[in-house]
């Protein structure tokens, strides 16, 4: 029996009220998973992501903490098990998971589940959700192996299958799941987590319809969908039609290979956009491919961004934005390729590109570079337990970093990056569940990223191991930082390192290596990336920069000179009358400090081209 294509007209303030109550299903959907989930990154990182969808996998609603790029991608996973099994297939008690990248997936490690919804034996929607699970697997304990070179040594690939059938678990399925994980238990437990939110999700949406009537709530559907275009159009259309384009490199391909160019060219005219990735770099042998669906999802953050982040993010939100990418490239591989860094490195890049593109046409609008990378660096050993059995234990670290800075306002301290929600995991709940203790937490300053308005600054954590076990790392802007924007500088790296028990000298940590040995005794630090500046620094307000000095985020008065032409006295006040006459000398002469590579920003708009 198929839904009545004829639906009525809602009025304002119910559309409204049912608007928010979607949102509302979907936060509920997420504190199930939260109370119940067994692993760490879900229950302290939350790196999840909550959605509902109507009968064709059109996203209605997310939850709005949530991280963006599980919910943009997460509709085409819908939409690959609609394909495989059919709408007729699917009954009331089936539940259907997918980590596949290749099937609306994003990396290996997300896992997403999602159920058909049924009122008045109908199937009316899709409640779904995706987690990044500790461990599926692979070459490296927590499935991040930046240097693997084709997606089966990153871990379990699942493509869309039936894991509960009309209420009852498909136990063959969830016991091969269970065989190809480290750490079977917590996988079993966050999958149950999952289910535990669908179906919490499903019938919230039952009570809605119970309440409101189905034909009412599935013409709100259509409205809301409707007003997310008309409201995205709207933005759009504040925007000067042309051509912009902007390019920047991943510091490498994991094998040695790189960098690795991305390009995009933004066409805007009238109330559409384009987002083209043609003369970006064909897929490379290593980690950093990002498959299509995590370049669109990309590309729709960097919009939500760019315009009104208050913009309901339904399917409509995305009606007037077209991306296309040269298949066979790095940002629309073919399988194999591996994929697990494009989404924790590649598609911030991507969503980097995007935002400095459209500043070209409206910098009152833009952001410089931020730190560019998810900082992913994966622990796993073994423990004895109290019965003198051995289990594994694995640890996902991602440490958050600067944003660049804006027309507006300084770039944030230690947020984590724009393709998610994702938290700084605290010091107590790391010592408490791994062999580990925190030796240092504190901000990392200085004066990278100056600006009028300066990027914000990273973090530096000292990791102490009491116990042996390896670590793989799988980040970037390890050599090409952050960069600035209309005449700022650029930021600093992100820079892991390892003092060996007994050394003096810290050494350096490749980016993407897999299984590097630690011992108990051991410490690892990680230095988070300070974003890239925004303007001339030397347009700093000069009270802004006394108060850096003041606070400790620039060195010292000798630092406030020579980076922002601002003199401090002796006594730490402001000389206004030496920072004026010091900024007119330097006018038009200050060296601005940015990376090598040729990145070459240009706007073109009818017919003329000129420099940003």
């Amino acid at each position: 029996m198929s839904i009545a294509t004829t639906r009525p007209s809602v009025d304002v303030v119910t559309l409204e009220v049912l608007r928010n109550g979607f949102i509302q299903i979907c936060e509920e959907v997420t504190i199930t998973m939260l109370k119940t989930a067994h692993s760490v990154i879900f229950t302290e990182g939350k790196d999840l992501s909550t959605a509902i969808f109507d009968r064709d996998a059109r996203l209605i609603a997310q939850d709005m903490q949530g991280c963006p790029i599980h919910v943009a991608a997460m509709p085409q996973a819908v939409k690959a098990g609609i394909k495989r099994y059919g709408i007729d297939e699917m009954h009331p008690g089936d539940v259907f998971l997918v980590n596949d990248c290749y099937a609306g997936g994003t990396h290996l490690p997300d896992i997403t589940v999602f159920a058909p919804v049924f009122f008045e034996d109908e199937l009316v929607g899709f409640v779904g959700n995706r987690g990044h699970h500790t461990d599926v697997g692979g070459m490296a304990p927590g499935s991040m192996p930046g240097d693997a070179t084709e997606m089966y040594q990153e871990g379990l690939i699942v493509p869309t299958v039936r894991i509960y059938e009309q209420g009852e678990p498909v136990r063959d399925v969830l016991a091969i799941i269970a065989a190809n994980v480290r750490l079977p238990h917590n996988t079993e437990g966050d999958i149950a987590a999952q289910r535990a939110g669908v179906l919490t999700g499903s019938r919230r949406l039952q009570s809605m319809m119970g309440r409101y009537g189905k034909a009412t709530v599935l013409g709100a559907v259509d409205q809301i969908i409707d007003y997310s275009e008309r409201h995205m159009r709207a933005e759009i259309a504040k925007l000067p039609d042309g051509t912009y384009s902007f390019e920047d490199y991943m510091d490498t391909d994991g094998q040695g290979g790189g960098p690795v160019r991305i390009a995009v060219t933004v066409t805007k005219a009238g109330s559409d956009i384009a987002f083209d990735f043609a003369g970006s770099d064909a897929q490379v042998a290593g980690a950093v491919n990002c498959v299509m669906s995590v370049t669109v999802a990309s590309v729709w953050i960097a919009m939500l961004m760019f315009t009104d982040p208050a913009i309901h993010p339904s399917d409509g939100a995305f009606a007037p934005v077209t991306v296309t990418a040269p298949l066979g490239s790095v940002v629309n591989p073919r399988p194999p390729a591996s994929t697990v860094s494009g989404l924790t490195e590649t598609c911030n890049r991507i969503i980097d590109l995007c935002l400095a593109a459209l500043a070209l046409g409206a910098p009152e609008r833009g952001v410089a570079g931020e730190t560019g990378t998810c900082n992913v660096h994966t622990l796993g050993g073994m423990h004895v337990t109290e019965d003198g059995s051995t289990e594994q234990w694995v640890a996902i670290l991602n440490p958050k970093g600067g944003w660049g800075g804006m027309d507006a306002k300084d770039g944030w301290t230690c947020v984590q990056d724009p393709l998610s929600n994702c938290r700084n995991q605290p010091c107590e709940s790391l010592e408490h569940n791994f062999p580990m203790i925190v030796r240092r937490f504190g901000l990392r300053t200085g004066s990278e990223g100056a600006g009028r308005h300066r990027g914000g600054f990273g973090l530096v954590r000292d990791i102490e191991m009491t116990g042996d076990c390896v670590i793989s790392t799988c980040l970037d802007r390890s050599t090409i930082p952050p960069f600035g924007l209309f005449g700022g500088d650029d930021g600093s790296c992100n820079v892991m390192s390892i003092r060996r028990v007994g050394a003096a000298e810290w050494e350096p940590l490749a980016s993407r290596r897999s299984n590097v040995a630690l011992a108990a005794g051991d410490v690892v630090r990680i230095e988070t990336a300070i974003g890239g500046g925004f303007g001339d620094p030397l347009e700093r307000e000069a009270d802004a920069v006394l108060e850096d000095v003041l606070d400790g985020y620039l060195a010292d008065a000798g630092a406030a000179r020579e980076v922002y032409g601002v003199v401090i006295t002796p006594e730490g006040d402001l000389d206004r009358d030496a920072t004026s006459a010091l900024r007119s000398e330097r006018a038009g002469h200050r060296i601005r400090r940015e990376h090598p590579l040729p990145r070459v920003p240009r706007f073109v708009a009818a017919g003329t081209e000129a420099g940003s």
